[in-house]
């Protein structure tokens, strides 16, 4: 249902709401907590609406801010109310609106962005995220999302052109370890 935009804030009463832990989501075997998508297999649910509060002391002060996110296929993500991330979704895009793209083949990978330590407060805070679908027929939903103390690394990068010798194809790649 359209729940507007004061599900987005701190002291919403989602006390009605279900609740698990993530990896949430239906459709590919990997999901701790499976979420409805409806009763139509071809027409699924455009938005699915997810809220986590977490309390915070006043110390440590915390410098850096990581927010990981998976998710098919358009999100927004609010702290405390505040906009912090937002791909393949219109700006104020309402509860039936379709995602601009699929983002199904990248469903799995972390997305890592900065967020702006002074958004926490000390006390209750709040997560707050829609994900909306990009193809009602689509089989599957994935949602996950870390937010903790740390700087976001550089993705991985190409550092030069392929070169072809002798039949091998060599292209550099810099990078996190592990990437």
């Amino acid at each position: 249902t359209d729940q507007g935009t004061a599900w987005r804030q701190r002291f919403f009463n989602d006390s009605t709401w279900s609740n698990g832990p993530a990896q949430l989501g239906y459709g590919q075997g990997d999901e701790a907590t499976i979420i409805s998508y409806g009763f139509d297999d071809f027409s699924k649910i455009t938005t699915t609406y997810f809220r986590k509060q977490f309390n915070r002391s006043a110390t440590p002060v915390i410098t850096n801010l990581a927010l990981r996110i998976c998710f098919t296929d358009g999100v927004a993500v609010y702290l405390n109310g505040t906009e912090v991330l937002r791909r393949n979704l219109a700006t104020n895009a309402p509860f039936d609106a379709r995602a601009f793209a699929s983002n199904s083949e990248r469903q799995n990978y972390w997305l890592s962005v900065p967020v702006k330590p002074g958004l926490l407060v000390t006390g209750t805070n709040t997560i707050a995220v829609e994900v909306h679908r990009f193809d009602g027929w689509q089989p599957d939903l994935s949602f996950d999302l870390q937010l903790s103390e740390g700087i976001v690394e550089a993705a991985a990068h190409f550092t030069s052109f392929p070169q072809l010798a002798d039949g091998i194809c060599r292209i550099n790649i810099a990078g996190p370890v592990g990437s």
